[in-house]
């Protein structure tokens, strides 16, 4: 090889090496901005939680319509990992489930803290009913929702929601489908089978306009 295509080749050399660490600048550049502006870059996965979601979400039941034609207040226990407000409840329904039903949130020593009419649901699947005024809810505590089926006909999944086998979504946790079959306004506690019912809430981190906090509820007065 000639002198002047060793000096051409070390040339283009220096000249490829300077290219390479320009462009690995850039890119480093690129990728710092990025950054500061909250935009993920190539290769990378930026999760945020959603500030509105449910435990549920779209999941749809094995058993859409149980043979069960009594009517049953159905519900589901509850938590949150962080203070919250509940803006409504939700259940699945099948086309069997039919007639007027009310939703309700109940503490964890059976105190209605709120309930609310379904109006204009669909034939079948998840329904919503929303508060006037979402309530808030406690990080830690234990809730129930719940809603009554005037003649059954309920979702219901055996074997798959206890303590043990909880369904998570975000902050929140269902622990127990519960049911009643008192025709008295109560918070349903009777559990069969490790029962899932589909009942829900539509819940969210932010304060809501016109949010409440329920005031607990007043100790006895001492016996004279």
């Amino acid at each position: 090889m000639s002198q002047r295509h060793l000096s051409i080749s070390r040339t283009s050399g220096r000249f490829r090496s300077r290219t390479v660490v320009a462009a690995a600048v850039a890119a480093l550049a690129l990728t710092a901005a990025a950054a500061d502006a909250g935009i993920a870059s190539e290769g990378t996965t930026t999760a945020v939680a959603p500030s509105s979601y449910s435990v549920f979400g779209s999941t749809v039941p094995g058993t859409g319509a149980e043979p069960d034609s009594a009517s049953v207040e159905l519900g589901v226990k509850f938590s949150s990992s962080t203070d919250g407000w509940v803006k409504g409840i939700r259940f699945y329904k099948s086309q069997q489930n039919v007639g007027t039903r009310t939703g309700k949130l109940w503490s964890s020593t059976g105190a209605l803290l709120g309930s609310v009419a379904f109006a204009n649901e669909t034939a079948s699947g998840w329904q919503q009913a929303t508060f006037a005024t979402p309530i808030k809810i406690t990080s830690g505590q234990q809730y129930t929702a719940s809603y009554r089926a005037p003649v059954g006909r309920y979702a219901d999944d055996m074997g798959s929601l206890s303590p043990s086998q909880p369904v998570k979504n975000n902050a929140l946790t269902a622990t127990r489908g519960v049911f009643s079959y008192s025709a008295a306004s109560s918070a349903p506690t009777g559990v069969w089978d490790d029962s899932n019912y589909f009942v829900d809430v539509a819940f969210s981190t932010t304060a809501p306009s016109g949010a409440v906090t329920p005031s607990p509820a007043p100790a006895p007065a001492p016996a004279p």
